[in-house]
């Protein structure tokens, strides 16, 4: 009788360890790793452009129209000072660097934000399989096709923070506060707010929206 119940309080230990163990493993491997995959889209298709992020608008380099690249302004009359032409003052609009940054249409795509995908490759984001979901995928139980993106306790989102610098390239904004996703026909939508800086250093703050469908990134927009 003793070791009938020995061996029920083994077994009963053994199945404690293995049902902790596989919560265990379900919570340090549901991460999804972040792949950068590169594509070319069908010819016969438009897809967003990928200079302007599918705005029409990018923002170009031009002559401070103020000072004519100067970088200096004039003194004001009364202003102290007036009359030191060898120290006139820097040129306010452009902070004294002779040029300003301003929207123009995008010359790839001519302001439409729309591009022949055959002309160009377009680099996203996408959410591969979990260790969690290839052992799923192991005893035939099949992933969820289109998750919801996958969020960190802090509220980011890896796959979007990824994306957005690609999207961007050398000066990517920084993500302050993202949304909760939501579904929209078969896309998720997520918006953050972003942080960045403009040509005098400033720091500006825009809305952005991205659009994730089956585990990948296929557009974002600024708002």
């Amino acid at each position: 009788m003793n070791d009938r119940r020995n061996d029920n309080k083994a077994a009963l230990s053994w199945l404690l360890l293995l049902g902790l163990g596989v919560a265990a493993f379900w919570f340090l491997g549901r991460t999804q790793p972040i792949e950068v995959v590169t594509q070319t889209v069908d010819a016969q298709r438009l897809g967003p452009c990928a200079d302007c992020g599918g705005t029409g608008i990018i923002e170009t380099r031009q002559t401070c129209s103020q000072c004519n690249g100067s970088g200096k302004s004039t003194w004001k009359m009364g202003a102290r000072g007036r009359g030191l032409s060898n120290h006139p003052p820097p040129c306010l609009p452009c902070g004294g660097t002779g040029s300003v940054m301003a929207p123009t249409d995008c010359p790839r795509c001519r302001g439409t934000g729309q591009i022949s995908a055959a002309t160009a490759a377009r680099q996203t984001t996408r959410a591969g399989l979990s260790p969690w979901e290839r052992v799923l995928a192991f005893f035939q139980v099949t992933p969820e096709l289109n998750p919801a993106p996958q969020q960190q306790p802090d509220g980011a989102y890896p796959l979007l923070e990824k994306y957005l610098e690609l999207w961007a390239g050398a000066s990517a904004p920084i993500a302050l506060k993202w949304s909760e996703p939501r579904q929209q026909g078969g896309d998720w939508i997520v918006r953050a707010l972003v942080e960045g800086a403009n040509s005098a250093g400033a720091r500006l703050e825009r809305p952005v929206e991205f659009m994730v469908r089956n585990r990948e990134v296929i557009g974002a927009r600024f708002l």
